[in-house]
């Protein structure tokens, strides 16, 4: 089904989406702008490598999808082996979850722009520790009404970060680099999704089916995107920015 969607989406991209005939021929009053575009050539990928903050949006986003993708891949697993829940109990729960993941992603994205313009930074780090921390707290209990509220918090907050991350590249990044740049970064995200699940595993089995340090874990990511969230640079022109 969600290759299916999948396909669906790519098909209605195709069409949906200006080509750039179309777009130069929209342009009508702005043509010195199209003129300035076109006169500087799209960046090389080596020509972005050297440039620390595109590698510190990289590890960041590699930060917060192995959170995403290791609480998405083995919460389900730890709800039914570990707290002793029915199938359909758990799937309640993490639907909750999907939900309160989606408030965040739109309500947060919303919010951060109407409010938090510039302070992009802050909300990565508190909201990331925040985030981990409803995880671990969700593990610190047995009630299924704590459970879901935890887990939605965590969800919540693990959404915010990742939309106000990624907002990121569009704001900073000068149009010529953008391409290769935000290639790194998401790269970073990818291998977040691949290493965490599988990490995750290796603790479990390390553990002998015990998910605690799990939850040390999510801690120990939030405690990086807090951190890392402080080298953030400031805001600047394009003009004055290294990419």
């Amino acid at each position: 089904m969600i290759a299916g969607a999948s396909v669906i989406v790519g098909i209605i991209l195709r069409f949906v989406l200006p080509s750039d005939k179309k777009k130069k021929n929209l342009t009508t009053d702005n043509t010195d702008d199209v003129a300035v575009a076109e006169e500087v050539p799209a960046a090389k990928l080596r020509e972005v490598i050297s440039e620390p903050f595109v590698w510190l949006l990289g590890v960041l986003n590699f930060t917060i999808n192995a959170m995403m993708y290791g609480m998405l891949n083995w919460m389900p697993s730890y709800l039914i082996q570990s707290v002793g829940l029915s199938t359909i109990v758990q799937g309640h729960i993490t639907a909750t979850g999907g939900a309160a993941f989606l408030v965040g992603a739109i309500g947060g994205s919303y919010i951060v722009g109407k409010f938090f313009f510039g302070k992009e930074k802050t909300v990565i780090g508190i909201a990331g520790m925040l985030g981990a921390l409803s995880l671990f707290a969700a593990s610190m209990s047995t009630d299924t009404g704590l459970i879901t509220v935890a887990l939605s918090l965590g969800e919540f907050f693990c959404a915010t970060t990742f939309v106000t991350l990624m907002s990121l590249p569009v704001k900073r990044f000068a149009a010529h680099k953008f391409g290769p740049s935000y290639a790194i970064v998401a790269t970073g995200g990818i291998l977040g999704g691949i290493v965490s699940p599988t990490l995750i595993g290796l603790l479990v089995d390390m553990a002998s089916g015990a998910y605690f340090m799990v939850f040390i874990y999510f801690v120990i990511l939030g405690a990086l995107l807090f951190v890392l969230s402080r080298f953030i640079p400031k805001h600047k022109p394009v003009e004055n920015e290294v990419n």
